[in-house]
């Protein structure tokens, strides 16, 4: 079979067009190249989150536009500089965008989704700000910048061609903010259960096919920046470091392959309602968790429908709160009986695991290099067990809570908050494992606490 040639960007961004002008008018080929930087698609986002009622789950979405727009930054300048069009490459994607949401303005259902898939997008592109001090002008490098811009150009074109007959419409969406996180391995876990919400699931299996391609220059792009370490070894020791660093860490969170809690907790967020959960602040139980310095378990019950969910999420932002003053770390996870990437006690592990990791990655933490160690030495077994997390988990949190380390100014508390512990699957080891490290829980609903040893 005859090896197939790679679209150049010129092809696809003349396809594009061709496509623009057969199907829309001149009013809407207007609006698709009205907006032509990053810049000027996120002005005209917040605009139209603003023109819905302010209850509604859109206007929430535009908090997130400046996170994903700040990702965003180092691709459209890479692009500029590699894909050589007029007008600029990255024009048409971000006229794409901004096209979907102005024929959607009446349609929050739409314009939510859109804008769930443009997050997404800027998570999954966001490993490029490496070529920015990196091997910028290598050639090889420069044909993994074009594949990526292919990629995510023919992805918006199909989505213009997708929503366009349906942005006026008041139909029921894809509820994708609970779906498409930094990772997607969540998507193959519950495609299935949304498909009630559309009859196809077109855009959602066109963001998979998209994430894989986003994924294969990942890898292309490990083994390209390799290979120009050798070509251009003098003078570029820091840079290759750099690539180094960014390898291991696309390898690491590769083979923890986390569930995508972020989502959920986002989810969550948009249901709890001003006032509620603040009667746990009065149970001493819960003052005796935050402010002792022995390890507690807080087990809290109720029946179903009663908002346990929802006091979780509460709890979350509280001690992110707190963690943020006193340098902490917090490590959460929702279970889901109906997902399989996040109904088990491995999974959980996946959850912590990971969001331990880019905590210590990000803060730059003393102890990075003592967890990239251990994780390098399970990085030989392609499969992973709960067991084996667990022990690797637990006795570096012991290491962060230990005062007579060399290597910590101060020790560091970590909370770790679960929800809904009875949609786990198998949860006897996660609960007998967790009870290892606590001298005490406490049992606690709306009425009623209760300790025990």
């Amino acid at each position: 079979m005859a090896a197939t040639t790679p679209t150049s960007p010129q092809d696809a961004f003349s396809r594009a067009w061709k496509t623009y002008t057969e199907r829309l008018t001149a009013s809407e080929l207007s609006q698709i190249k009205a907006p032509t930087t990053l810049s000027d698609l996120l002005t005209h986002a917040q605009k139209i989150t603003e023109s819905f009622d302010s209850s509604t789950k859109v206007r929430s979405l535009s908090q997130r536009l400046g996170t994903a727009a700040q990702k965003l930054q180092p691709f459209e300048r890479i692009l500029e500089g590699v894909v050589k069009l007029s007008p600029q490459a990255g024009q048409l994607i971000w006229g794409s965008v901004s096209f979907i949401l102005e024929m959607a303005r009446n349609n929050g259902d739409v314009v939510e989704e859109t804008m769930d898939f443009f997050v997404a997008m800027a998570d999954e592109v966001e490993y490029v700000k490496i070529l920015e001090t990196t091997f910028r002008d290598a050639p090889l490098v420069n044909t993994v910048v074009e594949s990526l811009y292919v990629a995510v150009l023919e992805f918006w074109v199909k989505a213009v061609k997708y929503y366009r007959p349906k942005a006026s419409q008041r139909a029921r969406a894809l509820p994708i903010h609970n779906i498409v996180d930094r990772t997607i391995s969540s998507l193959e876990g519950i495609i299935s259960a949304v498909k009630q919400f559309v009859s196809s699931g077109y855009m959602l299996q066109e963001f998979r096919k998209l994430k894989t391609k986003i994924d294969t220059q990942k890898e292309r792009l490990h083994h390209v920046a390799s290979a120009q370490h050798y070509t251009y070894s003098s003078g570029h020791h820091q840079q290759s470091q750099q690539e180094a660093e960014t390898a291991r860490r696309l390898r690491l969170v590769a083979w923890i392959n986390p569930p995508s809690y972020e989502a959920d907790l986002h989810a969550t967020e948009k249901l709890h309602y001003a006032g509620t959960c603040e009667w746990i602040r009065d149970k001493h139980q819960y003052s005796a968790l935050v402010t002792t310095e022995n390890n507690l378990l807080l087990v809290v019950y109720g029946i179903p429908g009663a908002g346990k969910t929802i006091l979780s999420s509460w709890l979350i932002n509280q001690a992110v709160t707190r963690a943020v003053e006193n340098k902490d770390i917090v490590l959460f996870h929702f279970f889901k009986a109906s997902d399989d990437s996040k109904n088990t006690p491995l999974a959980a592990m996946r959850s912590l695991f990971y969001q331990l990791y880019e905590h210590m990655r990000r803060t730059h933490h003393t102890l990075l290099d003592v967890l990239e160690s251990e994780l390098d030495s399970l990085l030989h077994n392609p499969h992973i067990s709960f067991t084996r997390l667990w022990a690797v988990l637990s006795s570096f949190i012991l290491k962060l809570q230990d005062p007579s380390s060399p290597l910590l100014p101060t020790t560091t508390t970590v909370t770790i908050i679960l929800d809904a512990m009875d949609e786990c699957k198998g949860p006897k080891s996660l609960v007998r494992e967790l009870q290892k490290i606590h001298q005490n829980y406490i049992g606690c609903d709306q009425d009623h606490c209760d300790i025990a040893q």
